[in-house]
Formats: C-alpha cells, sequence, structure tokens
C-alpha cells in the first residue's frame, strides 16, 4: 500500500512549479514561490492526501495536471503513467495507475483555487512587463472571445446547451468565454464563461466581468462586437481608455464634430435608451453624452481582405496620440486571434471534456494556470536574452533598426516543446545543475522566435481535405440500435426533433441496392454544406 506521510518533497509545494524556471538568479525566477502557492491551499482548505492509502497529493496532483494540459497526448492514462515515473524518480513504492483515482483527486482542487493561481500568475507578468513592451507607456489588453465545445453528457447539455441549429443527439454542449490578455506579455489576465446562448450571455455582456483586473491609465483594444456605448462608459469610469472598431450598426458622418485632421474627429455620442437589463437607477447613473474620437483608416496593404476601417477611441488627444500609432495598435488586436489560436489548438481547450459543468470549471482555470506559466518562461527567455544574446538586425524590406527581444517574439508551441522536453530532468535533477538547466531551457525558447514577415498574407483555406466520413444524421444509441437490428427505444424515436431512419433504395425486384461512389460523394458534399452552415451559424 503506498505511503507518502513520511515523504516531505511528495507535499512539497515547489514540485510543481520546477519545471518552470523557479530560480531567484534568473530573471522573474520568484514570480509565484512555494510559499505562494501553500498559502493559497491553506486559504482554499486543499490538504488532501495525508492517509496512508492516499496517492496523488496537492503538489503531486497539480504536477500532474498541467503535464496533461501541455502534453499532446492529453489522455487520463497517459496523465497516470507520468506520475508512476515521478514516483519512481521519488523512491516512492508505486501505484495502481488507476484513472479513476487521478480524477477524483482533480474534483478535490477547488475552481477558486485554479483561477486564483492562473490570475496572480498572469497579473504579475504583466506588471513585471520591460517599460519597451508597453505601448506609449501604457499597458494595453486586447478584448476577445471564443467558444469551447463539452462532452454531450446531460448535465453539460442542461448548463450549456448545444446550438439549435442541431437536432437534439447530434451536437456538442457549446461553452462561450471571454478573455482578458496582455498586450506585452499575452498572459491570460482573467476570464469570464457561460452558455453559448441565453439572456446575459454575449460577449458583451461577459466582458463586464472581466474589467475588475483593469486599472486608470490602461488601454483596452477590442473588435466592433465590443463597441457599445454601455462599455465605453464602464471603461471610462475605471478610468481605461478604449480602442474599438465601430459597431456596423452606428454611423458616422467626419463633416461633423471637432476635426483633428483627415477623416479624424472628436464627437459626442448621445445616451441610447435603457436596454431591459438596466435598472433605472443604473440608467440614471449613466452620462447622457460620451466624447469619443471616430478616426477611418485605409488599409492599402495588397491582399487584404479589409480596406478600410473606422475606429473608436477615448485618446483624445492628437498630438500625443497620432493617427497612424492608434491605427498601428488596432492592428495588433489580431495578437488576440493567435493567443487564442494558442489556448485551443496548442493546449487543446477547443474541446473540453469534464463530464459536469464543475469539472468543466476546474478545467479551464487549469489551462488558463498552464497557458500563463509558459508564457512566464517566454518572458523569462526575453529578459535573459537581452543579457546575454546579441539583437539580429532586420532583413526585410522596408524594415530598419533592430528586432528587440519581447515575449511575442518567441514561438509558443516551441516554449512548450521546450518545457515539456526538460520536465523530468527540472523536477527530479540535482539542484546543483538546476541554474545551469534552467539557462539552457531559457536559451532554447530565445533561438524558436518567430519569423519576421511584414505584410504577410495566406488564403483562408486549408489545402488538406478531411476524410469523406459519413456524417452521424441521428442520435449514436438508434444509430446502433439500427445496424444491430433492435427496436428502437420509443423514447429515441419519439417527438417531432428525432431524426426519421434513411430511407434505402430498391431496385425492382424490391432488394436494396447500393449506393453509387457519386451518390455517396453528393451526399457528402451536403451533409459538409449543412456543417459548414451550422459553423457560421455559431460564429454569428
Amino acid at each position: 500500500m503506498p505511503s507518502y506521510t513520511q515523504h516531505p518533497q511528495a507535499f512539497d509545494p515547489r514540485l510543481p512549479l520546477a519545471p518552470f524556471v523557479q530560480h531567484a538568479a534568473l530573471p522573474l525566477g520568484e514570480l509565484l514561490t512555494a510559499a505562494d502557492l501553500q498559502q493559497a491551499f491553506d486559504q482554499h482548505h486543499v490538504h488532501f492526501g495525508a492517509t496512508t492509502a492516499a496517492v496523488f497529493t496537492p503538489a503531486i496532483l497539480l504536477w500532474t495536471w498541467l503535464w496533461q494540459c501541455l502534453s499532446r497526448a492529453r489522455s487520463g492514462g497517459a496523465a497516470v503513467l507520468r506520475t508512476s515515473v515521478l514516483l519512481a524518480a521519488l523512491k516512492l513504492p508505486p501505484w495502481s495507475e488507476d484513472t479513476g483515482t487521478y480524477f477524483r483527486a482533480r474534483a478535490k482542487l477547488p475552481a477558486a483555487l485554479l483561477r486564483q493561481l492562473a490570475r496572480t500568475v498572469g497579473q504579475r507578468v504583466e506588471d513585471a512587463a520591460a517599460a519597451d513592451w508597453l505601448w506609449h507607456g501604457r499597458h494595453a489588453y486586447l478584448l476577445d472571445g471564443s467558444s469551447a465545445t463539452l462532452a454531450d453528457t446531460p448535465a453539460n447539455q442542461r448548463a450549456y446547451p448545444q446550438s439549435g441549429a442541431q437536432r437534439p443527439g447530434l451536437g456538442f454542449p457549446l461553452l462561450r468565454f471571454v478573455v482578458l490578455l496582455g498586450l506585452a506579455t499575452a498572459t491570460a489576465q482573467d476570464l469570464a464563461f457561460g452558455p453559448h446562448k441565453g439572456k446575459d450571455t454575449g460577449e458583451p455582456a461577459l466582458a463586464r466581468q472581466v474589467l475588475g483586473r483593469l486599472r486608470q491609465g490602461d488601454v483596452v483594444v477590442g473588435d466592433r462586437y465590443f463597441c457599445s456605448y454601455w462599455l465605453v462608459v464602464l471603461l471610462r469610469a475605471l478610468g481605461v481608455e478604449v480602442v474599438f472598431r465601430m459597431h456596423q450598426c452606428r454611423h458616422y458622418d467626419f463633416r461633423r464634430g471637432r476635426r483633428l485632421g483627415r477623416e479624424d474627429h472628436v464627437v459626442a455620442w448621445q445616451r441610447p435608451r435603457r436596454p431591459t437589463w438596466m435598472t433605472e437607477a443604473e440608467y440614471a447613473a449613466v452620462p447622457e453624452q460620451l466624447v469619443v474620437r471616430e478616426l477611418h483608416v485605409r488599409i492599402t496593404n495588397p491582399g487584404y481582405r479589409t480596406k478600410s476601417v473606422v475606429l473608436v477611441t477615448t485618446l483624445l488627444e492628437a498630438a500625443a496620440f497620432p493617427k497612424d500609432a492608434v491605427a498601428e495598435l488596432y492592428h495588433r488586436r489580431w495578437q488576440a486571434e493567435l493567443d487564442l489560436r494558442s489556448l485551443k489548438q496548442t493546449l487543446g481547450m477547443d474541446q473540453l471534456r469534464g463530464t459536469a459543468p464543475a469539472l468543466v470549471e476546474r478545467e479551464l482555470w487549469m489551462h488558463l494556470l498552464a497557458y500563463n506559466l509558459v508564457r512566464k518562461v517566454m518572458a523569462q527567455a526575453a529578459l535573459w536574452a537581452r543579457e546575454h544574446r546579441r539583437r539580429r538586425p532586420q532583413r526585410h524590406r522596408g524594415v530598419t533598426g533592430e528586432k528587440a527581444w519581447t515575449p511575442r517574439g518567441f514561438s509558443f508551441a516551441g516554449a512548450v516543446e521546450q518545457v515539456m522536453a526538460w520536465w523530468h530532468e527540472n523536477t527530479t535533477g540535482p539542484a546543483e545543475t538546476q541554474p545551469a538547466r534552467y539557462e539552457a531551457l531559457l536559451q532554447g525558447v530565445s533561438r524558436k522566435r518567430v519569423g519576421q514577415r511584414p505584410g504577410r498574407v495566406e488564403p483562408r483555406a486549408v489545402k488538406r481535405r478531411p476524410k469523406e466520413y459519413d456524417r452521424l444524421m441521428e442520435p449514436r444509441a438508434q444509430a446502433r440500435a439500427r445496424l444491430l437490428g433492435q427496436p428502437i427505444a420509443a423514447e429515441a424515436a419519439a417527438g417531432p426533433e428525432a431524426p426519421r431512419p434513411p430511407r434505402r433504395r430498391s431496385g425492382r425486384s424490391g432488394a436494396p441496392t447500393s449506393r453509387s461512389r457519386g451518390a455517396k460523394r453528393r451526399s457528402a458534399g451536403r451533409a459538409a454544406g449543412r456543417n459548414r452552415r451550422a459553423e457560421k451559424h455559431l460564429r454569428g
């Protein structure tokens, strides 16, 4: 029977932090210390694993779960095998490698603890950003939203219903989230999530939940979906400036207002009518006018899909914030799309596996914690490279000077690979060689630089074709019963939305005939068209 009660390293909070360059002699080496982690454990009363039959302590569990979030082998079986390797390195007795034990231990970590750790890492990294990483000496934040699919369970369907464009039994629960990202360090500052449909579940409503992280003087950059009178008023009340793309339903006229330049003026927006979600007292507290700056930016880059945009900002001083500078800031808003790609594709957050809403919430915050810890390593690599590596000159036409060392200059996927390559050695290696290992990791991250590709244009299409599999057009249990020739349950076949069984073609003799290859291809094309329309409806 395993026993870890007498092994101090099994409870050492330095264990889950060891793979992420924790050393006082290196930049940001004590940004999140073991004392901070132990204090968070005590605050949320996380003290399991002290019995003789326990396998997972809070430290071992956090170490294993972080590895699972960053690894390409994201299964629970791979995670428990990695735990066995750790126990062998610590000279601890083996265990049964039961995935149920691991998932039950994950349910003991409160979501509030993971949320606190993820937000703490993101905020501390952003606060430690170098001065030349900032925009005009200000912290700029990117506001954007996305969605994720969940495991198809009754509990998830009740909390996060699937799209109305899909039949019952054929879709997956859909979760919408909004994330606030630091422009300088790409760290996730906060996250809000909810169902994909329903009252107060849109991105503007979720965005109001992440404004507490912002401070006076910060700048928030977002697309046209966030350009509303109410959100701008809320941000201005916090002393935060905005740069949004103008909503398509709002009209502009550059012949009016105070002119600052060509297609650049200051105007006053009038307060709209009270929305249904706002009380009369809250509406009375909103100012009747909002002074904003509108500017028209024309895009002349060949191959760009968008030819012009109208921006709205509260940065009214044209001398301090020229039109070109504001336009360049909004152009960098695309970094939010790349950060979401890192979260959803590289870390696999586009498909969450939790079978209940509480487990989904834990999984969300654990992915955010792993993402921020990797971003911390990238910020450390940028600071380390400033002292130990020389700058490379720009080699592209029209780009002068030298390319600075910044966290966004490195590949996120490359940083994850470096952290995972050194994972076991940095966890169990000797303490005397730890600084050298960490410096080798930082040097490896600094080598994986993003290519210098100004004005890059690529078609919005993929070359690799998907396999031409038939689409599942009825619930899986119903399709399985049909294949086995079993009677279909009444509750599965009843109801106006229950799909009808596919009709089989028959020849003159009444015997079913096989479908031709062309008919199958046309059927697959029609199904693909329906999926594209459903995905377009989801993207809204």
